[in-house]
């Protein structure tokens, strides 16, 4: 049931992680945090700058030394004518000439422009366009037409308004344009194959930091302060570096903040020089890659700890962050690695919130059903508190764990040590634990064998699984096998015990032929004294004599009638039930009057409402007649014997009378069998204190002397659970 629950959750958290990973893909989501990486990682693996490429600025000295902008075109011009006679491999003038000046101005510049060969000029496409078009492109004056080349020098601002990105090619009425750098690139080389291959696709800018490329003013150049040859053979770039030219742009902190339009040439220049000119992943590449980490970290889910899962989940967020920056060093390409990272962040918690939910519902439930297979206590558990419901539930489970050990090494213990031969059977009744008296008692090992063949070893019978068996040496074993099945789905096996009977058999047998000897052979006899004593006296023969030997033939005769009924207590269940100790009284008082008439002794019963007690009517009337006799026994005559029967937190009956009381070295056991008397009115076996005694204990009740002045009490006082209280 576990492993299912957690194969279902580990698809839902799957399902969840992956579509969150191919939402964010195809979205926006993440790029913020992407451009962030980018800048970091784009700082350290730019191409350096190329030495062939030179920046001339147009900065605030140019400005001071040639006046206030715009310039006329024939400064341009000057310029341009400077820097061709040096021989570069290409002018790119980042100036837009779109709005024509006076005529001989134009006509000069493009005569210059004509002239080097190697000027690239820009345009720019221009969004919306008129009359309802979508762009047009603006182009430079008609007089620079002859420059070799053109390219649009529009900027792409990403969510952040930072320019991270250029457009190789843009499309606007029908017409291609080039990039600038591009069209600069094909002017200096020849061709444009370094163009990178998805034309029209944003490509990211291999930026070097604000400063990197070496840079002149324009008016130095302009003044013939550079040598001659410093140009020869390199790629010039001019444009706008002055405060206030409005040419500068927002790019990546990590470069600088902000940047120069004519750098910005350069530095996507040196990435088309370089060949590292960035391009960002196909979608079905970049999304591979993002859902490659987080599928790997669920599969693993299942082979690894958590430890190491955790291990691995850092460790594939470095990998990622690893396997970007290595695309971009060295294939010039752009892995946005933040998704991929999320889908690492999300499997990771979630698989673990859900493992470990689920571990923790699977503890408390098995917790819970260890409590009530095993009867374990639920204790509070000692440093539990400010610990989490899962740190809680686990040293619940470790609590009943311990009490389940310390149950079973007690049961082993128990079993161990048990005097009889005890056996764990399993659901088949094979014997799989065995004590050492069932090893001494079976004459083979008995554990992997079943009950059945044990026993057929033991007894030549047919083997009981329950009763009693006859050994071949004689001696009596007693099979109890009780079940531990719970129920008809729940088959637990069962614990079979022999016990030795044959000392138990010997004792029933000596006691049954003790009371057959008390009951008949001996009372037989003295009932026949007591018969011809009553003849001779009947015929006045020796009257003093006979009566003495009537007196010891009763006396004899009601100590073996004591015996009989004390073993007979002994041995026979009793059977409780409601009855009214008030009534037994009155009939042992009715037992006993005749004796009492016969010494002149009066006996008293306050009268008092019946009082009812779940008792043996049998036994109990016989312990209150047994008192009763002994009261009126040991009263002088002319005395008088209280029975009383009442109730106060439980049932009583009490006899009082104002006898000799009991002799001190019999107080020290009165109930005892055979106690001794020294008050020399008879002889006195005990047997019938013995048997109330007994009887109380019976009942669950006491039997209790207490000495009276003069005389002595005797009481039999129930337990509150027998007594019928109103």
């Amino acid at each position: 049931m576990l492993k299912s629950r957690l194969v279902l959750e580990w698809g839902l958290i799957a399902a969840a992680v992956l579509g969150a990973i191919i939402f964010a893909v195809s979205s926006s989501f993440g790029h913020r945090v992407d451009n962030l990486l980018y800048d970091q990682l784009s700082a350290v693996t730019a191409p350096a700058p190329s030495p062939d490429i030179i920046l001339v600025e147009i900065d605030d000295r140019s400005l001071t030394q040639l006046g206030a902008w715009p310039w006329r075109r024939t400064i341009h011009a000057r310029l341009i004518d400077a820097l061709s006679e040096a021989r570069p491999k290409a002018i790119g003038y980042d100036v837009l000439f779109t709005e024509p000046t006076r005529a001989a101005d134009d006509q000069a510049l493009g005569t210059a422009i004509a002239k080097s060969g190697v000027t690239i000029v820009p345009a720019y496409v221009r969004t919306p366009g008129n009359n309802g078009r979508t762009s047009d492109i603006v182009l430079p004056i008609p007089e620079i037409a002859a420059a070799a080349g053109l390219g649009h020098v529009n900027v792409m601002f990403d969510q952040d308004g930072v320019v991270r990105r250029s457009a190789p090619r843009l499309t606007s009425e029908g017409r291609n344009i080039d990039h600038f750098t591009i069209a600069t690139f094909a002017a200096a080389f020849g061709s444009a194959k370094a163009a990178p291959a998805e034309e029209h696709a944003a490509m990211l800018i291999p930026f070097q930091p604000v400063g990197a490329y070496r840079r002149i003013s324009f008016a130095s150049v302009l003044n013939r302060e550079v040598p001659s040859d410093f140009f020869k053979g390199k790629i010039v770039f001019v444009g706008a570096t002055a405060q206030g030219m409005r040419d500068s742009f927002p790019v990546p902190g990590p470069v600088g903040g902000t940047m120069s339009g004519v750098e910005l040439q350069a530095n996507m220049l040196n990435g088309l020089i370089t060949q590292r000119f960035v391009e960002t992943l196909p979608y079905s590449s970049k999304m591979s890659l993002s859902l490659a980490p987080a599928l790997l970290l669920l599969l693993s889910f299942w082979f690894f700890r958590p430890t190491s899962n955790f291990i691995m989940s850092v460790g594939a967020v470095v990998v990622t962050l690893i396997v970007s920056g290595l695309l971009l060093a060295f294939g010039a390409l752009w892995f946005p690695p933040t998704v991929a990272i999320l889908g690492i962040g999300l499997a990771y918690p979630l698989w673990s919130w859900r493992r470990l939910a689920t571990l923790n519902a699977f503890v408390e439930a098995e917790t819970q059903g260890m409590r009530i297979r095993f009867g374990a206590a639920e204790t509070p558990v000692k440093g539990a508190y400010g610990l989490d419901a899962t740190a809680q539930s686990a040293l619940q489970m470790k609590s009943v764990i311990g009490q389940i050990e310390r149950m079973k090494d007690f049961m082993a213990t128990v079993i161990a040590s048990a005097p009889d031969a005890l056996c764990v059977l399993d659901r088949h009744g094979t014997v799989i634990l065995a004590n050492d008296a069932a090893r001494k008692l079976f004459p083979v090992n008995s554990v992997g064998r079943t009950d059945r063949d044990i026993l057929a070893t033991l007894s030549p019978t047919t083997p009981n699984l329950n009763g009693e068996i006859q050994l071949q040496d004689g001696r009596v074993l007693m099979v109890d096998r009780v079940s531990l099945d719970r129920g008809a789905q729940d088959k637990a096996g069962a614990i079979w015990r022999l016990a030795d009977v044959t000392s138990l058999h010997e004792a029933a047998r000596e006691r049954e032929e003790l009371l057959e000897f008390l009951s008949h052979d001996m009372r037989s006899p003295k009932a026949s004294i007591i018969t011809l004593v009553n003849q001779a006296k009947a015929a006045g023969k020796a009257s003093d004599i006979l009566a003495r030997i009537t007196t010891h033939a009763n006396l004899t005769l009601k100590l073996a009638d004591d015996f009989v009924q004390l073993a007979r207590l002994s041995v026979v269940d009793i059977h409780p039930e409601e009855c009214d100790l008030s009534a037994l009284m009155n009939e042992a008082i009715d037992q006993c009057y005749s004796d009492a008439q016969h010494k002149n002794v009066t006996l008293v019963r306050p009268c008092e409402d019946e009082v009812m007690a779940v008792a043996d009517p049998w036994s109990v009337m016989r312990a209150m007649t047994n008192l009763i006799d002994n009261a009126i026994k040991y009263s002088p005559p002319g005395t008088t014997v209280t029975c009383r029967v009442g109730r106060d937190d439980a049932a009583y009956c009490s006899v009082s009378d104002t006898g000799p009381g009991m002799p001190d070295d019999r107080k020290a056991n009165i109930f005892a069998r055979f106690g001794s008397a020294s008050t020399g009115v008879s002889l006195s076996s005990g047997l019938g204190l013995a048997f109330v005694q007994k009887t109380m204990d019976r009942h669950g009740g006491q039997a209790i002397y207490a000495d009276l002045v003069p005389g002595s009490q005797f009481t039999l006082r129930f337990n509150r659970s027998a007594s019928i209280l109103p």
